[in-house]
């Protein structure tokens, strides 16, 4: 709060219902200078997950709002109301749009009521001002009420934001960053990004014992040995320990005194089989 050092948090310790940076009209509790969204596909995914109210067929929400919508329900179908009924867990039906908007204040009302329970209190704050907008679809075990896209404007820090840096490599759609997290069009259409693709490379994650069990660390072992007399391998290992187990076979072990030495050289052509010891996590 000093501003003297970096928060590092996930994205649902920001975006709650009652987040201790502030939440609607609380205002800004916890000013935000800048922030870093690191991941930001998946912190989507968690936002959207804190936009919505879950609540299982034995909560008094679930059964209050099926009796409210029996008979758009039924419209739709009857066995599938029975299915429901009947909490059959392939059963799903939404509430249709029309009957949600109609019956909008009775729902606030019977929410209102649970407001501070557990597996609401979270989620209402976020909610309460865009029920009317939301979906709310039902499960044979469950229900789920969701606005069509999220207020973050709900978390004034983070909106307030002096600067908001979006982070992400996997992302298909950035629209979606626009219209979920409020970034700005114009910056959007025009990333920071690499000018080339030289950084990117084809990537083949094998687990040996996970495949067939019978192989032995030992196998493994020889295995990149032989490959290394044609090619750089590079054996990842998590403590000096482990390291003395390669030293037979490895050209150089690599730690901190010499590792920028070593990757030189795995960049300049082949070298063998190299060991860098991940450095050990320090108590901060």
């Amino acid at each position: 709060m000093s501003g003297k050092g970096i928060l590092v948090i996930n994205v649902w310790k920001l975006v709650n219902g009652r987040s201790a940076f502030g939440v609607g009209n609380e205002g800004v509790k916890i000013p935000i200078g800048t922030i870093v969204i690191d991941d930001a596909h998946a912190c989507l995914t968690t936002v959207a997950e804190q936009f919505t109210l879950r609540l299982e067929a034995a909560h008094s929400i679930y059964k209050g709002l099926l009796a409210m919508f029996r008979e758009d329900l039924e419209r739709q179908s009857v066995a599938g109301f029975l299915d429901l009924a009947a909490n059959d867990p392939h059963a799903i039906m939404e509430v249709p749009f029309w009957a949600w908007k109609e019956h909008h204040a009775a729902v606030t009302k019977l929410t209102h009521e649970h407001r501070k329970e557990e597996g609401v209190k979270f989620a209402w704050p976020l909610l309460r001002d865009v029920l009317p907008l939301c979906r709310c679809v039902f499960g044979g075990n469950s229900l789920e009420i969701a606005p069509r896209f999220q207020r973050i404007d709900v978390i004034p820090a983070f909106t307030g934001a002096k600067r908001r840096i979006y982070m992400t490599a996997t992302l298909a759609d950035d629209g979606i960053l626009v219209s979920h997290f409020q970034a700005d069009a114009g910056e959007i259409a025009d990333p920071i990004r690499p000018k080339g693709a030289g950084d990117i490379g084809d990537r083949m994650i094998l687990a040996p014992q996970e495949i067939n069990p019978a192989i032995t660390v030992d196998e493994v072992k020889s295995l990149a040995a032989e490959i290394a007399k044609t090619r750089n391998v590079v054996v990842i290992v998590p403590s000096t320990k482990r390291a003395e187990y390669w030293t037979d076979v490895a050209r150089q072990i690599l730690k901190r005194q010499n590792i920028g030495k070593g990757v030189e050289s795995l960049k300049r052509g082949h070298v063998g089989l190299y060991v860098p010891k991940t450095p050990k996590a320090r108590k901060v």
